[in-house]
């Protein structure tokens, strides 16, 4: 494996990735089943702490710096190439109408990825610009190795009111896919980001759920794979520009934009009453990057 140049007298060897995909965290469950209430129902994927069981995605990168000055920092950065997330529910009758929820404008967009921390109503990423990053310095000439998990997901809810009929409509299809990059990447004592090596991985998640007699019953499938190891070299396009910027903030992230749009969209539509005797066919509150449709008509 060739050496990777940082900067004159500065080289990266020996640079590996060890993954681990697991397919289960990528797969549907339910969650808070046991409430009376169908409304606190939920369907869950993915799984959100290192130690809350099976993680979709875990890779230990190995690299070993040659000549690297003081100040040198490594860490793990992470950018995903998000592609949708839709949800599609229905009521028992034609009449009772449906909704469709999911994500809008950042669809098909390369975007950075973090780990997320709320203190209060306040987001942020600790690690930020850095998915993970090495506290302490790694000494010439010895191997260096970050870790890092990862279990893209949420939560749904399985019964919701329509704002158009006031009658319940339940979850028919929950479905995701994301692509992303996850890259060795060092920080120069100067503030300047070189991106390394990589490694491209996918995250997809599907679920039917079939209702009888109130009761739900999923049907859930899940996908988390290797796609290919990357030269961020031969990225000219976005994906170098994400990967080598170093001033990002909070609100730049995939995780805050996402966020932001679903919380933004959930407010407006509890804020909102029913309009059964409206003459809309439609009713739909948009955060921006999520949005949520009611409609009168039954799901095609």
């Amino acid at each position: 494996m060739s050496d990777h140049t940082i900067s004159p007298g500065f080289t990266i060897s020996g640079v590996t990735f060890e993954n681990i995909f697991n397919s289960d965290a990528a797969r549907g469950r339910p969650v808070d089943f046991e409430k009376p209430d169908p409304f606190d129902w939920r369907l869950m994927v993915g799984r959100f702490a290192p130690n809350s069981g099976v993680q979709a995605f875990k890779t230990t990168c190995s690299f070993t710096p040659k000549g690297a000055p003081a100040g040198t920092g490594y860490g793990l950065k992470q950018i995903a190439f998000h592609k949708f997330l839709s949800m599609s529910y229905a009521g028992l009758e034609p009449e009772h109408g449906s909704q469709t929820i999911g994500t809008t404008s950042i669809n098909f967009t390369w975007n950075l990825d973090c780990v997320g921390a709320n203190v209060g109503n306040n987001f942020s990423a600790p690690s930020l610009p850095f998915f993970s990053a090495l506290a302490k310095p790694v000494a010439n000439n010895s191997q260096g190795s970050i870790t890092i998990t990862d279990s893209p997901g949420g939560t749904a809810r399985l019964v919701r009111a329509n704002m158009l009929t006031a009658k319940r409509n339940f979850l028919q299809k929950h479905a995701s896919e994301t692509n992303f990059i996850t890259a060795l990447v060092v920080e120069r004592p100067d503030g300047a980001h070189v991106p390394v090596r990589a490694v491209q991985w996918t995250f997809s998640t599907s679920t039917t759920v079939v209702w009888t007699d109130g009761k739900p019953k999923l049907q859930s499938v899940g996908g988390c794979s290797f796609i290919t190891l990357l030269d961020p070299d031969d990225l000219q396009d976005v994906r170098k520009r994400l990967l080598a910027e170093n001033a990002f903030l909070v609100s730049d992230t995939i995780l805050h934009k996402v966020n932001q749009g679903l919380s933004t969209a959930e407010m407006l539509d509890a804020a909102a009453a029913p309009t059964p005797n409206s003459p809309d066919t439609v009713r739909k509150f948009d955060g921006g990057t999520y949005a949520i449709e009611h409609s009168r008509k039954a799901l095609d």
